[in-house]
This record gives structure tokens, C-alpha cells and sequence, in this order.
């Protein structure tokens, strides 16, 4: 039986070497924050990934998170490794696993400043991508935007902020994921705003884009449930921005709907009286209605249309789109008569008939006799459509 002195013995022993370890841990760590200020990155890089690999605890996975946290800001050691501020934060929520009462006492300010870091990082990639209309570079930005959510949301999970993720962040992800043309999280970002109401908390001007993306996509994809909830929320958001009333008008026209089509047509170019390409836009759905089958609901006839074409033809912004919708116009009133005929023309429906096309080549020759629409689609379309109509009219000849 041993005696109570070799107890006390035994005793004394373990303490000492306990004292001895936390001495060492101490003396390692000095050693490794001493490295980071005589700038020896790689010296500090191996130290504090050797504490680590030697003991797993949360103070040295916060020393490895401060080493590469430090090694990412600096530009001396950018060669040196790959993804520092991933390595980082990564060591950071080890640390906070093991032991979240260490990191309270000094984990904040890095955490902030890891996400301030790719912040940084995702705007300059979003920035240099919109220089260059890089879609990759957008796709970049998204990623390094998705590690700043990360670590937002490890800041509210420590209850070091109210919010899992920043409004002003959520607009970033929206962005890139918008111009990166990556669907899915567009989606998912931009309900984040609309759906859950972000936007009720800082300027609307700033979440517009997810408005916008919503109401297209479900548009895209012709999803009559969808559209019409993020189309109402936006017209109620955004009740002066024609973005949307052209969405819903694209919507109608997709639908074949002319009826509300033409009233909203009516909102738009009320609106902006001076805008000679909503006219045109109207005038070409007028043309849609009416052929090749006439939607008699939408109580608009061909009459009314050249009625609009007219002053539109003799405008150079819209000259050559307007005669050649004029002259189609007119090309299909003569087919209407033929068909009506049954192709046996009386003298009257003849004379009408021929005057009808005499009119579609004379808009057409608006086109193609001015040199510089040689080599505009409308020019080669006008001259097919041209040697169409001589044909039908000698075909007509015989009738």
C-alpha cells in the first residue's frame, strides 16, 4: 500500500506537468503573434498550423484563424496560400465549436473583419465584371459574396448581430446572381427581399432588382400564379415604374389577351405621349390581332391601324418599321378580299383588290429606294415582299 506522501507525490507531478504544457502553449503562441509582427508569414503560417495539428484546441484554431486572417490582408504574403480568409473563418468556427466562451472574448472584431474582408473582395470582382460585362467575373463575385453571408450569419449566430444576413449584403448576392445568370439563387435572393419583406427596412430604390427579376422569370416561364403575385407587389412598390407596366403588357401579349392589352397600351403611352416606340410597339400588336385571325373582342379594326402607321411612317425614328407594316397591312386587306371572293373577283373587288396592292409596294418603295436602308433586315424583307405582290398581281389578272 503506497503511503499518502507517494499520493502527494503523484499529485505534485501532474500539476507540474499540467503548468509545464499551458507554460509551452503560452511560450508557442507568443512565439507565433511575434513571427506576424516581424511580418515572417510563412515562419507564422507553419507554427500555427503545427499547434494546431498538435493540439486541437479553441485557442490555437484562433491563433491559425488570426494567422491567415492576416496573411490574406497582407500583399507581401498574397502567394503564399490559396483561400486565407476561407482557411481563416473556417478555423474561427472550430474555435467557436470547441469552446464559444473563448471566442466571446476576443472573436468579434475578427469575424467582422473577415467578412468586411469579402465584402471587399466580391465588389471589386462585381466591379471589374461590369466593366467588362463578364459574366464569369459576376459568377466570382456571387461565390466571395456567398463567404460574406457565411460569416454573417456565424455573427448572428453568436448574437453578435440582429440580422442573418445585411439587407445591404442580400443586395450584392441579387446582383451578381442576377447578371451571373445563375437562376436559382436569383430566385432565392431576390424572395429574400420581396418575400420577406427586406425591403421594408432601407430605401426601396436599392431592391428594385429583385422586383424586377421575379416578375421576369416567372414570365419567362409563362407561371400565371407567379407572375401575377411579384407583378402586384412591384406595381405596389414601384407604382411610377414603366419597367413593369411593360412586363404586364409582354404578359398580355403572351397570353393573347388584346382586350386588357391594348387598355394597358393606353396607360403607357398616356404616360409618355412623346414616345414614338410605344406607338409602334401598339401598332404592331393592332397587326397581330387582326391577322392572321381577327380577335373581334379587342374592337380594333385595320382602319385604325393605318390610322396610327401613318404619321409614324413619315418620322425617321420609326420610318421604315412603320411602311413596312403599312404596306403588310395593305397586302393582307387584298388577300382578305380574294378569300372572301373565293378567288373570283367582280370588277369592284378587283379594282379594290388592285388598289390595295398598289399601296403595299408604294410603302415598300419608301424602303427600299433610300440608299441607307440597304442594309437593314426591313430593306431585304420589303424587296421579298415586293416580288411577291407583282406575282399575285399577275396571277390576278387572270381571275
Amino acid at each position: 500500500m503506497k503511503a499518502v506522501t507517494d499520493y502527494k507525490k503523484s499529485i505534485l507531478y501532474s500539476i507540474g506537468f499540467l503548468l509545464l504544457v499551458v507554460q509551452l502553449s503560452a511560450q508557442d503562441t507568443a512565439a507565433v503573434r511575434a513571427l506576424l509582427q516581424q511580418k515572417d508569414y510563412a515562419r507564422a503560417k507553419h507554427a500555427a498550423d503545427k499547434l494546431v495539428g498538435e493540439n486541437k484546441t479553441a485557442e490555437n484554431y484562433f491563433l491559425q484563424a488570426i494567422v491567415y486572417n492576416t496573411i490574406a490582408k497582407s500583399a507581401d504574403a498574397s502567394t503564399l496560400v490559396a483561400d486565407a480568409k476561407l482557411i481563416s473563418f473556417n478555423a474561427l468556427k472550430k474555435s467557436a465549436a470547441i469552446k464559444k466562451e473563448y471566442l466571446f472574448l476576443q472573436g468579434e472584431e475578427l469575424a467582422r473583419d473577415l467578412q468586411a474582408s469579402f465584402v471587399n473582395e466580391g465588389l471589386a470582382n462585381f466591379n471589374a465584371a461590369a466593366e467588362r460585362n463578364n459574366k464569369a467575373g459576376y459568377e466570382s463575385a456571387l461565390l466571395i459574396f456567398k463567404h460574406a453571408a457565411q460569416v454573417n450569419e456565424f455573427i448572428y449566430q453568436l448574437a453578435w448581430d440582429s440580422t442573418a444576413l445585411q439587407p445591404s449584403l442580400v443586395v450584392l448576392l441579387t446582383k451578381s446572381a442576377v447578371y451571373a445568370e445563375k437562376e436559382a439563387d436569383a430566385v432565392y435572393y431576390s424572395k429574400i427581399i420581396v418575400d420577406y419583406r427586406v425591403a421594408k427596412v432601407s430605401p426601396q430604390a436599392d431592391y428594385e432588382i429583385a422586383y424586377k427579376w421575379l416578375v421576369f422569370y416567372y414570365g419567362k416561364r409563362n407561371e400565371a400564379e407567379g407572375f401575377n403575385k411579384y407583378l402586384a407587389l412591384a406595381k405596389a412598390a414601384y407604382p411610377d415604374n414603366q419597367y413593369f407596366l411593360l412586363a404586364e403588357i409582354d404578359w398580355l401579349r403572351q397570353q393573347k389577351d388584346y382586350l386588357t392589352l391594348f387598355e394597358k397600351y393606353q396607360q403607357l403611352m398616356t404616360a409618355d405621349s412623346g414616345n414614338l416606340q410605344y406607338k409602334l410597339a401598339y401598332a404592331g400588336d393592332v397587326f397581330n390581332c387582326l391577322w392572321p385571325t381577327n380577335n373581334g373582342a379587342a374592337n380594333v379594326s385595320a382602319q385604325s391601324l393605318v390610322t396610327i402607321l401613318k404619321p409614324l411612317a413619315v418620322n425617321k425614328q420609326t420610318a421604315i418599321k412603320a411602311n413596312l407594316l403599312l404596306a403588310k397591312t395593305y397586302t393582307n386587306l387584298a388577300q382578305d378580299i380574294l378569300k372572301a371572293a373565293g378567288n373570283k373577283l367582280d370588277q369592284k373587288s378587283k379594282s379594290t383588290y388592285r388598289f390595295y396592292m398598289e399601296l403595299s409596294n408604294k410603302y415598300l418603295q419608301q424602303i427600299t429606294s433610300i440608299k441607307e436602308n440597304t442594309n437593314k433586315p426591313e430593306w431585304k424583307e420589303a424587296k421579298q415582299l415586293m416580288a411577291s405582290n407583282k406575282r399575285v398581281l399577275t396571277a390576278a389578272k387572270g381571275r
